[in-house]
């Protein structure tokens, strides 16, 4: 793991998996020593505004100092001083996690890259390597089936959707090794100017793609000791 210095950073997970445990134990608990490696740095997990609609879910992910995903949170977070954690691939990425398989939606995401650039936060790359094995789907459904189909008009709609998933008893977990390493903070030129034009657009496509990189150098400097034999790192969407 790299060090982070005390500011507010843009941690930025891969990959969602199923149910993103490794997000959760890292940043919603402190049961990897996140604290401990990083004191000092408060993150704050971001998920589906939805989630805090279920009876008591809401106190227990704000318990957690789990907030919405909205680009008003992420600013007055940020602006406050205080880091927060998107995995970026969302629903649609959890369609893709199956074992051995490295697979992220990242290729149209940038509204990460934007919110760093308003705020001057860095982007810091986050890699769990074992997420896509907790579960088992029941099948791999090609892009165009009328399930998938389903599926992504799902998401669309109501901003998530259910994988077809089992675990080791019913929907208990695989017990399957979870490795979370941590990336060194990447610093985009902060935008001053107005959000709009082929301009700004350019800078945000070159902060996308730094960050692609970043990611990349990443996952293969630990690919060897977490993920010898899987498959290479690959941007599906």
């Amino acid at each position: 793991m790299v060090r982070c210095p005390l500011r507010a950073d843009v941690f930025v997970m891969h990959p969602h998996g199923i149910i993103s445990f490794s997000a959760w134990l890292t940043f919603a608990t402190d049961a990897l020593g996140f604290g401990r490696l990083f004191p000092g740095v408060r993150v704050h997990g971001l998920t589906l505004r939805i989630n805090f609609f279920c009876p008591l879910a809401r106190e227990y992910l704000l318990l957690h100092g789990v907030r919405d995903v909205s680009k008003r949170s992420c600013l007055n977070l940020l602006s406050s001083g205080e880091s927060v954690m998107i995995a970026v691939g969302g629903a649609t990425e959890s369609l893709y996690a199956k074992p051995s398989a490295n697979d992220l939606v990242l290729k149209r995401r940038r509204g990460f890259v934007k919110v760093a650039m308003r705020t001057g936060a860095a982007l810091v790359p986050v890699y769990g390597f074992g997420e896509n094995a907790t579960f088992r789907t029941v099948t791999e459904l090609a892009p165009e089936s009328a399930l998938r189909r389903l599926q992504r008009v799902m998401t669309r709609t109501v901003g998530f959707t259910i994988p077809l998933y089992f675990g080791r008893v019913g929907l208990l977990p695989f017990g399957v090794p979870l490795d979370v390493v941590v990336g060194a903070p990447l610093q985009l030129p902060k935008w001053e100017g107005p959000e709009e034009g082929a301009a700004y657009e350019a800078a945000v496509d070159r902060g996308h793609a730094a960050y692609c990189a970043a990611l990349r150098s990443l996952f293969e400097q630990h690919r060897e000791h977490y993920a010898k034999g899987e498959a290479g790192l690959q941007l599906v969407e």
